[in-house]
């Protein structure tokens, strides 16, 4: 729960940066500088945010799969291992293969492990990186030029990370969807049902749905059964 707020008031806190060096500059230089300088810290810090972690146990039949599928779309091989975690991961790199993670306790179940595979392929099949980032982008400079006219719209930053994690929800709920088509309905319902008992309750979500950026296991199910 802890972990989810913090997250969220991260993103508010470097949004009011943003915006705030961007009145600033706003009041002395032309706004193109404004812009350039915003846009040059938000790229540097996208390209922060995109680190590559630890390698586990590498899992070939999955990457078989994997790479036999971002070849056929002609799009940059991965690599997959193992995880700790319960669910499954994907750590964008720029120069290099992206990685997959795949929970090491699911290995072994073949239709679940591939779910979790096709889920995170979606998000490389849809470059839903770059979509976010550019989306992310645009929201930033909206918010920008609205702040020009008033300074009370200060208040509305809040709405910037709730914006950001719905954007992250539909990218969710095409890669349940992407997972669906590749395995089957009840192997995606099974995995996500097994996610739903270990997911951490938040209290908060169930009233604002977007302080998250991964939706609900409920909603999910409710998406793919739609």
């Amino acid at each position: 729960m802890s972990n989810y707020i913090l997250n969220y008031l991260s993103q508010s806190i470097q949004n009011i940066l943003y915006l705030l060096l961007f009145y600033t500059f706003n009041q002395y230089f032309i706004n193109i500088y404004s812009i350039l300088l915003v846009t040059l810290l938000y790229v540097i810090n996208t390209k922060i945010s995109f680190n590559i972690k630890p390698k586990n146990k590498n899992i070939p039949h999955l990457e078989k799969i994997a790479n036999k599928e971002l070849f056929d779309k002609n799009i940059q091989q991965t690599k997959v291992y193992t995880s700790k975690k319960y669910y499954g991961e994907i750590i964008y790199n720029k120069s290099k293969p992206n990685i997959i993670y795949i929970p090491e306790n699911v290995v072994s179940k073949y239709n679940q492990s591939k779910v979790i595979l096709y889920h995170e392929l979606a998000h490389i099949v849809y470059n839903h990186k770059n979509k976010y980032i550019i989306y992310k982008y645009l929201i930033l400079l909206v918010f920008m030029f609205l702040l020009t006219i008033s300074t009370y719209m200060l208040i509305l930053l809040i709405i910037i990370p709730l914006l950001s994690n719905y954007i992250k929800h539909q990218f969710e709920y095409q890669s349940d969807k992407f997972a669906v088509e590749n395995t089957s309905i009840n192997a995606v319902s099974k995995r996500l049902r097994t996610n739903q008992k270990l997911e951490p309750q938040l209290t908060l979500k169930k009233y604002i749905p977007y302080i998250t950026p991964h939706p609900s296991i409920q909603k999910r199910l409710d998406k793919i059964h739609f």
